[in-house]
């Protein structure tokens, strides 16, 4: 994958793993800058989890059976180089929605890729 800022956003109406930041390459990581998750139509006992691919850190969670609820995480804060949140080498970004009854969430996310 190319180094750089990337953008991507997206709806989930059905209980999966859905991939935010494909895992960028060998010596690469994805750091994310920021990610919100919103729910469009509220779930049974349902949340929605942003991880880190490979090792399973939770970067953060969401009880969706509330519509209109919102989950915003911001890493911007830092000094040029040092922006965003670090995942671990060559590891997708991910979101793992679950729930009886699946809601509809809303993502939108901003990381970079750095070698």
């Amino acid at each position: 994958m190319a180094l750089g800022r990337f953008y991507a956003s997206g709806s989930v109406a059905s209980n999966t793993d859905t991939t935010l930041g494909a895992a960028p390459g060998a010596g690469q990581t994805i750091h994310v800058v920021w990610f919100t998750i919103t729910v469009s139509a509220a779930g049974t006992t349902s949340r929605a989890v942003v991880t880190d691919g490979a090792a399973g850190n939770v970067l953060g969670r969401l009880a969706t059976a509330t519509a209109d609820a919102i989950l915003n995480i911001n890493y911007s804060a830092g000094h040029r180089d040092n922006v965003g949140r670090p995942l671990t080498v060559n590891t997708a970004l991910v979101l793992t929605t679950s729930g009886a009854a699946a809601a509809t969430v809303n993502y939108d996310v901003c990381y970079e890729v750095r070698g």
